[in-house]
């Protein structure tokens, strides 16, 4: 623990109270710092902060907390208005700083850039920051989709998540942004966005992508196209799952996450006849699940035999470069169309719904600069006309070795490395670690 003489703390609160006329009152139990202004009263608690550079500290003058850097908690350190240590009263995670104490406090934040992180999701992008040249492992798992939006949906009938892995050469303070893909627990068929990073929405949203990125634009969007452009690893998410209404024999398999190519989900029922919601008519065979994406192209829709539709005629039910498909409002159409596809490099196709039965999302596909199979977008895309490379290797030059590509049907490792699992369900997840 950094010692700091009591002297020059109780000037430096002083200097607080003079420049911005605190009166001290009693503060809240628990204070949360993000964003937080330097050396402003917050909650009646005052910070200063301090960066790692060259394995010293120095004084940080931003105005809100170092992107990409972890609080050191071994260093930080509160005090109370005698200049007395507090214990045990901060905490990190996220980036979000937390403090608990029930006194008046000035605190001393350490933050340094760890060589090894890992991400959860937080609705919105991570940053990670090279400490040092060097050569960096980084393993993502895609989010699975949504199966328990509605009484009725067939548990664990969604699409799981898949997993990439690579080892990419870093220069110290080059920056990575992470965008972790969501679970869609709380969607049902009244949503109207795409799930965070990509996955379709519908009655059983599809589940967003993990990746990681070169750019972003000024907000962070998730979805704008030159962001997702830059993505050098991505780690697919599952379509939604199925719902039935009535009893029927069901031959199902989930629209996972794939590897170079999404997977198809599958819903079969035999010998029932169903009325369609979508243009009248009946049919007494259902197959009419989305399909995955591909390197080129997002996953088509279902068909729909026997009513009278073709969902070809929806452009937004089939994915699409960077999110799965989704339903739409539409004169012909039911609200929303069934189960979303999955997000990822480019997103699986949205299922379809005749009756009161619905079907799955096809699985969004992957993607690793230099895995072999992959294949790379032009530099000069743009959002209406997306060109290929004849390359697998990204237009950055940025390349993967030791690259491992597994679909979110087979086995891949837990977050802790010391388990396996048969794909990714929940939220997706991303580690980065320093190895040489």
């Amino acid at each position: 623990m950094r010692i700091i003489n009591k002297k020059y703390l109780l000037i430096i609160l002083l200097a607080g109270v003079i420049l911005t006329g605190i009166i001290i009152l009693k503060p809240t139990k628990e204070v949360k710092l993000d964003n937080v202004v330097l050396k402003q009263e917050l909650d009646k608690k005052s910070f200063a902060m301090y960066i790692k550079n060259d394995d010293e500290y120095e004084a940080y003058e931003g105005t809100k907390f170092p992107e990409g850097y972890d609080l050191d908690l071994n260093e930080s350190k509160c005090i109370d208005n005698n200049g007395q240590e507090i214990e045990d009263v901060l905490s990190y995670k996220n980036g979000e700083v937390t403090i608990t104490s029930g006194k008046t406090t000035y605190c001393y934040l350490y933050f340094y850039l760890p060589e090894e992180k890992e991400f959860e999701y937080t609705g919105n992008y991570q940053v990670f920051i090279a400490p040092k040249d060097g050569n960096y492992e980084i393993e993502l798992w895609g989010a699975s989709g949504g199966d328990e939006v509605k009484e009725g949906a067939i548990k664990d009938s969604a699409g799981r998540g898949a997993y990439t892995k690579g080892s990419i050469e870093l220069e110290k303070q080059e920056k990575l942004y992470v965008f972790i893909g969501e679970n869609p627990t709380e969607y049902g068929r009244d949503a109207t966005l795409p799930i965070f990073n990509g996955g379709g929405y519908g009655e059983s949203p599809g589940g967003g992508a993990t990746d990681v990125r070169l750019n972003i634009n000024e907000t962070g969007d998730w979805n704008n196209f030159d962001s997702l452009k830059s993505r050098i690893m991505v780690a697919a998410g599952g379509g939604g799952g199925v719902h039935t209404a009535v009893d029927m024999t069901q031959e199902y398999k989930r629209g996972d996450g794939g590897t170079i190519n999404g997977l198809d989900a599958h819903f079969y029922v035999s010998n029932v006849v169903g009325t369609c919601s979508i243009g009248g008519g009946t049919t007494n065979t259902y197959e009419y699940s989305g399909h995955g994406a591909t390197q080129t192209s997002g996953g088509t829709p279902g068909t729909i035999f026997g009513c009278g539709i073709d969902p070809q005629e929806i452009p937004e039910m089939t994915g699409k470069f960077g999110s799965g498909g989704y339903g739409k409002h539409a004169s012909n159409a039911f609200k929303y169309t069934s189960s979303g596809g999955g997000g990822g490099y480019y997103g699986g196709g949205h299922g379809n719904h005749p009756g009161g039965t619905w079907t799955g999302g096809g699985g969004g596909s992957s993607f690793i600069s230099g895995y072999e199979g992959c294949i790379a977008i032009d530099e000069n895309s743009t959002e209406d006309n997306i060109k290929h490379l004849e390359t697998s290797i990204h237009y950055s030059g940025k390349i993967f070795t030791d690259t491992i590509m597994l679909a979110g049907n087979e086995s891949m490792p837990t977050y802790d490395g010391q388990d396996t699992m048969i794909g990714n369900t929940g939220n997706g997840h991303a580690k980065i670690k320093l190895v040489q």
